[in-house]
């Protein structure tokens, strides 16, 4: 909400992870705040248990499948829980 009322020019993304990594909005960007919020809210730390996850080629994904604006500042947060493993190809896989 903060975000929407300053005057920053934004956009997010959202990757999420397990041992495959899923991609939201169409693997886009959105400046729709309302519909991110939507989409972590019904994220859970799920499953899991068995060992290391895939959170670098959640990042992996994050850099190389999503097209930013010439010039944005990037950032990005990683979330986890788990230790992470080496992503083998392909790196992503849509919901």
């Amino acid at each position: 909400e903060s975000l929407e009322s300053s005057e920053v020019d934004f956009s997010l993304g959202l990757v999420t992870y397990k041992d495959n990594v899923s991609t939201y909005f169409g693997g886009t960007l959105t400046e729709n705040v309302d519909e991110f919020q939507e989409e972590v809210a019904g994220l859970s730390a799920t499953g899991g248990g068995s060992g290391p996850e895939n959170g670098l080629g959640a990042l992996q994904v994050g850099l190389s499948s999503i097209s930013f604006r010439p010039g944005s500042q990037k950032v990005f947060v990683l979330i986890t829980d788990a230790t992470s493993h080496t992503p083998p190809p392909p790196y992503a896989d849509s919901p």
